[in-house]
């Protein structure tokens, strides 16, 4: 040949022969016949791991055809056989090179990774058998559509994600395509309607959505189609009718709406019809009867079905479940269906009595009738007591009594007959009774209860100077004990309310569950049940609450609960016979009782806390508290019942300071007992009786002691922006809770770090033994001194109580914080030597530490008490601190802040 001629050979080979390859290979994989096919399965033995497979047979030695699970055709491999083989690892990529594989089935290994993407090379496969893997994961390839001789494709049990492929509809020889129980999602493509050729569809417990397309019916060979347990919506095609062939249709347990098409009169050869389930609604069509002769199992349950049934000619029929509908009337007429075997018509609202065809000799193979849950009634058939072969399900009905003497144990029956006197009557009456008294109970102890309130307690009488006589120990112990009693009995009945609250809601959540009872009652019924225990337990739990704490008001709020019992009226006249109204019933007898007996302990305990006093043989004391002693006074730790507490000891030096300083110290439990309720201000627990010297105010116990040693702790054991953060904190606390106790009209008097307590890093205002309400006319306070007791803390006084005549004001209380404030920052107590130096020189060791608290304590310091700054605005200040980041991360430079004069 010539040069030119070569080179034209040359051009072409490279046009037709090279480029083609090259173009593969960039796309990621070949369909060429690279290797030769021995490589390719010993790559499938290698990546499989062939050494644990139960039989490995041959694989490795001699002729690739004699291998196990390996057949060939004309020395092609053309099957490979290898189910249940345990093969682990993946498919090779080089399967592709079996250019002659027809057959591959690997189901019920335990396949990973992905169904490789060169198995689409294999334009000669016709089945893929891939089933029973488990982990086997990817998506179905994309490039599916290139093996066009496929016939069957089967991948169940696996874990396949993503859509079918657009590319299938070039399968056009597909005959099965089983994809059930995967996690495949997204709608079936327009494309898959193509396949023309599918006789069997499964792809069940997906996660499929959309709707069923119209051009369903150009599926004409299909046979079998089964789309149970994933997300479809929309009608059911009416395009149905054209598949004539159809034999078995499943797509239960999805959301299908609509009615049942009459199109699907036109499928006769259909033998199973499963659509349970769905929300389809309407009535069965009228030619479903005459036209699907060759039924053997029909499901419409868990439906909104309703109207007529009529299976006259359905003599095939095997099967037949309309249970959770709501078809009414009679029962149909089941003596022409010879063949029946199971019917569950369950939870519908059929009414009338049970039919005599139910004992025709004719319906010998029925082994099970249930039409429990309806509205059946009349009197139970005789030949109930000779049907020894079927069992019948017959129970939350109405049926009247008397019941046959000799019902067999196959027929299953309410215990009771719906004519009995309990739900004729007696249970409304009973409840309606329980009721009345429980509401009488209530409204005399509450009446009684808030008039005792309008009369002052002992304590308020020892306040203001009405109570001349001396407490008889023995009185006031005898009352506590008697309260403890009640709280003790309250608590027990609390518990037992709660066990019933508790079954209440369980039997609430089955009726709202379960079908019998959706059928029998309203979803508002049934949801009444659940709540309305709700409240109990909650009312219950508060209850238990406020017993133990003694809070008066909220025992007597939570007795309005009583009005929630109305409920049970309501459901007295609505309830039937059925085991879960059984439970019900005796709940809400149970409930009426336990919760008026709890509603009468809370008011008497209410009734018996007005004139609490705690005895002292129930206070356990133990060393006293340091830096908690005064002139008048000691605080001491201890507890009481069970609880830490302080305990605040009047300590009179004689018998003639001895009334004065019993008068200061129940005035301060007063305004405790008043103001304790801020969460910055110690509580009020209760007092003991004033019995000879002994006397104490019990308060909560503040674990972490007075503020000075407490930060004193965090300066040595934190950094010092810990520290700063914890004085703001305190600050802030201490500021608020001053804010309320002017807001309440008193003036605190004594504000000292000794007497700003530290709980849980939290600051608590106590010792209220100098605070006084300030007069409303003048809001400023001008009581004579006591000998023994005195109008403030003279080391802590603001300059013009000593010029300005004495009157103590809220500005006042500010300066004595602004001495508060100094302790906190210098560490250590204000003495006399320090109210003697000046201002500035205070200031200028406050400023050296830090300068933004020497601010601040100047202006509180001001000679001109209008011109302090109130607690709101301090609180505000100090609010604005605590969210600086200088609080939290730097220490200030003092040149930002120069001292004030």
């Amino acid at each position: 040949l010539s040069v030119v001629a070569m080179r034209s050979w040359l051009l072409v080979f490279c046009l037709f022969v090279l480029w083609p390859c090259i173009i593969f290979t960039t796309m990621g994989y070949t369909c060429e016949d690279t290797i030769d096919q021995r490589e390719a399965l010993l790559d499938l033995y290698e990546q499989t791991n062939g050494n644990t497979w139960r039989n490995n047979s041959n694989w490795g030695q001699g002729d690739v055809c004699n291998w196990f699970g390996i057949s060939c055709t004309g020395g092609r491999v053309s099957f490979i056989l290898l189910p249940r083989n345990n093969l682990t690892g993946s498919i090779p990529s080089t399967i592709n090179n079996l250019s002659n594989l027809r057959y591959i089935d690997l189901s019920n290994n335990h396949l990973l990774s992905t169904i490789p993407p060169e198995i689409t090379c294999l334009s000669n496969l016709n089945i893929i058998n891939l089933s029973g893997n488990l982990v086997l994961g990817g998506e179905i390839p994309r490039d599916i559509g290139n093996m066009e001789h496929l016939q069957i494709f089967e991948t169940s049990f696996n874990n396949l994600t993503g859509t079918i492929p657009d590319s299938l509809s070039n399968c056009t020889s597909l005959r099965n395509f089983l994809v059930q129980y995967n996690n495949l999602e997204g709608t079936i493509p327009e494309a898959f309607y193509k396949l023309a050729s599918l006789i069997r569809v499964d792809m069940g417990y997906n996660q499929f959505t959309g709707q069923l397309s119209e051009n369903f019916g150009n599926l004409h060979n299909l046979e079998t189609f089964l789309m149970p347990r994933n997300a479809l919506t929309g009608n059911i095609p009416t395009s149905i009718g054209d598949i004539s062939g159809l034999l078995e249709l499943n797509l239960e347990y999805n959301q299908i709406s609509g009615s049942i098409p009459e199109a699907l009169c036109n499928v006769t050869t259909m033998q199973r019809l499963v659509l349970g389930g769905n929300l389809l609604q309407g009535s069965l069509p009228s030619c479903l009867s005459n036209a699907l002769i060759h039924l053997t199992e029909l499901d419409l349950s868990r439906n909104e079905l309703s109207g007529p049934i009529e299976i006259l000619e359905l003599v095939k029929l095997q099967l037949l479940d309309l249970s959770t509908n709501s078809f009414k009337g009679d029962l149909p007429n089941l003596a022409s269906l010879t063949s029946i075997q199971f019917v569950d018509l369950s939870a519908n609202t059929f009414t009338g009595t049970l039919p005599e065809s139910l004992s025709n000799s004719r319906l010998r193979y029925m082994r099970s009738f249930d039409a429990s849950s309806n509205s059946l009634g009349g009197t139970l058939p005789s030949w109930i007591e000779q049907t020894t072969d079927v069992s019948l399900f017959l129970t939350n009905n109405e049926f009247i009594c008397p019941y046959p003497e000799d019902i067999p144990l196959n027929v299953h029956v309410d215990t009771h007959c719906v004519s009995g006197i309990w739900y004729r009557g007696l249970f409304v009456v009973i409840s309606i009774l329980l009721e009345f008294l429980g509401f009488i109970i209530t409204v005399v102890g509450l009446t009684i209860t808030v008039a005792y309130l309008y009369r002052p307690s002992l304590l308020e009488s020892f306040v203001s100077g009405n109570y001349e006589e001396e407490l008889n120990k023995d009185r006031l112990q005898n009352r506590s004990d008697c309260l403890l009693r009640s709280r003790n009995f309250l608590l027990g009945c609390c518990v037992l309310e709660l066990q019933v609250a508790l079954l209440m809601f369980l039997v609430g959540v089955i009726m709202c569950t379960d079908s019998q009872s959706q059928q029998l009652y309203s979803i508002w019924f049934r949801i009444s049940v659940p709540m309305t225990a709700f409240v109990f337990i909650f009312k219950t739990v508060i209850l238990i609450f406020f017993g133990i704490r003694r809070v008066q008001k909220g025992l007597l709020a939570v007795t309005v609960t009583q009005l929630v019992q109305l409920v049970f009226v309501a459901w007295a006249l609505l309830l039937e016979g059925v085991a879960q109204a059984n439970a019900l019933s005796l709940c809400v007898i149970g409930m009426i009782l336990i919760d008026n007996i709890c509603n009468a302990l809370a008011i008497f305990e209410a009734y018996l806390i007005q004139d609490q006093f705690i005895p002292l043989h129930q206070l356990i004391l133990d060393d006293t508290l340091k830096d908690a002693e005064g002139a008048f006074g000691e605080v001491r730790h201890g507890t009481y019942l069970g609880i830490d507490i302080a305990a605040k000891r009047a300590k009179p030096r004689s018998a003639t300071e001895r009334k004065e300083v019993y008068k200061a110290f129940l005035k301060e439990a007063k305004i405790l007992s008043e103001l304790g309720h801020h969460s910055n201000i110690v509580k009020l627990i209760g007092v003991s009786p004033m019995l000879e010297d002994e006397f104490y105010i019990v308060m909560e116990f503040c674990d972490g002691g007075t503020a000075l040693n407490y930060l004193r702790k965090v300066k040595a054991e934190q950094n010092e922006q810990t520290y700063l953060r914890a004085v703001v904190k305190i600050c802030m606390g201490v500021c608020d809770a001053m804010h309320y106790f002017h807001s309440k009209g008193y003036t605190h008097r004594d504000i000292t770090t000794s007497n700003i307590m530290v709980k849980r890093g939290r600051a608590m205002l106590g010792d209220m033994g100098l605070a006084r309400r300030i007069k409303k006319k003048q809001r400023t306070l001008s009581i004579s001194a006591s000998k023994y007791v005195p109008r403030y803390n003279r080391l802590f006084g603001a300059p013009e109580l000593e010029l300005g005549g004495g009157k103590y004001t809220k500005h006042c209380d500010v300066y004595c914080f602004g001495i508060a404030l100094w302790e906190m920052i210098m560490l250590k107590k204000w003495t006399t030597t320090d109210l003697q130096r000046g201002m500035p020189d205070r200031l200028a060791a406050m400023h050296t530490v830090q300068p933004i608290f020497a601010n601040i304590a100047s202006r509180c310091w001001h000679d001109e008490p209008s011109f302090r700054p109130t607690f709101a605005e301090l609180l505000e200040e100090f609010s604005r601190l605590n969210h600086q980041e200088w609080s939290s991360y730097r220490t200030i430079n003092p040149e930002e802040y120069p001292p004030m004069s």
